[in-house]
């Protein structure tokens, strides 16, 4: 096996002691490495076998690559895994950090079990870490899709398993799995709010009736209050618009595309944008959402030429000043 390390997190640097140990205990399993933790299964002596020692040397390597630079040189003076992680529980936390074997008699090494996911690598999610309910609808389509890639998505909604002559066992692991690999896709705070949960569909139901509300007076209001930042591209402050439209017809309320046009339309400046107004006035009500985003596009990039174009004169306006003023005070000092 290639051990290599996949999950990507924030490197430990003191604070969050508890989501660190879940996380890199997590990433040790499936790497079948959390058993040297353990003190009866890890008395690292010299007569030992090298395939022990190895497993050891790599179990503490990726317990020290987990970390910042200044704990990583003061931790590595312990010369096992085991002795590591008893003295970073002894450090940063008060209770007993011992892992308990039963979780290895619970879940072993569920790779070799995976007929459909086999691949360690693919179930690592490199998207934006969920922070709340702000970034919560792109995060979680983005882990929709992830979840799908690795054929782990019907584990959501209570369905089958994709492998049809799964055992009951291999299901459950699998759901386990799953339920992690979302927890790994979240922040600290989000991961200790939701960790709790005993299996995916659990998790995902949670995180959709937490985070995922549309109350229809407010994006009514949101919507109709928008207005253009002058300074900003168009076409990005349209995009958030239709998030709003995308978001009340989530609720059943139907927003008719010639109805988004003309509030586009209307809240394009009155001063820089007057003369785009007045020639696409008369088309309006025939345009699609898309061909008047296109032509916004059009007109902005027309806009930045001119812009460019205006800022050269003035530089070599500025420039060329500055060197006829430097010509005359040497003259008037001759």
């Amino acid at each position: 096996m290639d051990f290599k390390p996949v999950f990507e997190w924030t490197k430990f640097d003191g604070n969050h002691v508890e989501s660190w140990q879940n996380r890199i205990q997590f990433h040790l399993h499936l790497l079948n490495l959390d058993h040297m933790l353990l003190k009866d299964s890890l008395q690292i002596e010299e007569n030992d076998s090298e395939t022990r020692k190895r497993e050891d040397l790599l179990c503490r390597g990726e317990i020290l690559n987990s970390m910042v630079d200044t704990l990583f040189d003061f931790f590595v003076a312990y010369k096992t895994a085991h002795e590591l992680w008893i003295a970073i529980g002894n450090i940063y936390m008060s209770k007993d950090v011992t892992p308990s074997p039963i979780r290895k008699k619970e879940h072993p090494c569920i790779i070799s079990h995976l007929g459909c996911n086999s691949d360690y690598t693919t179930l690592t999610f490199h998207g934006e870490k969920l922070k709340g309910h702000d970034n919560y609808r792109r995060w979680k389509n983005k882990m929709l899709f992830h979840l799908a890639e690795v054929k782990f998505d019907h584990y959501l909604y209570g369905g089958p398993s994709v492998c049809e002559n799964a055992s009951e066992e291999k299901r459950k692991k699998e759901d386990w799995l799953c339920k992690h690999v979302i927890l790994f896709a979240m922040e600290n705070v989000m991961y200790r709010l939701y960790s709790h949960y005993k299996t995916a569909k659990e998790l995902w139901d949670a995180l959709e009736k937490q985070n995922n509300f549309n109350h229809l007076p407010l994006l009514v209001s949101q919507y109709m209050g928008f207005e253009f930042v002058e300074e900003k591209p168009k076409l990005e402050q349209i995009y958030k618009m239709q998030v709003l439209v995308h978001r009340m017809e989530e609720t059943g309320v139907n927003i008719s595309e010639s109805f988004q046009v003309a509030a586009v339309f209307c809240k394009l400046s009155r001063a820089s944008w007057q003369e785009f107004k007045w020639d696409f006035e008369s088309e309006v009500h025939q345009m699609k959402l898309e061909d008047l985003m296109a032509l916004i596009r059009v007109e902005e990039e027309k806009k930045l030429k001119v812009f460019r174009v205006e800022e050269e004169k003035k530089g070599k306006k500025r420039v060329g000043g500055k060197r006829r003023w430097k010509q005359s005070k040497k003259v008037k000092f001759v």
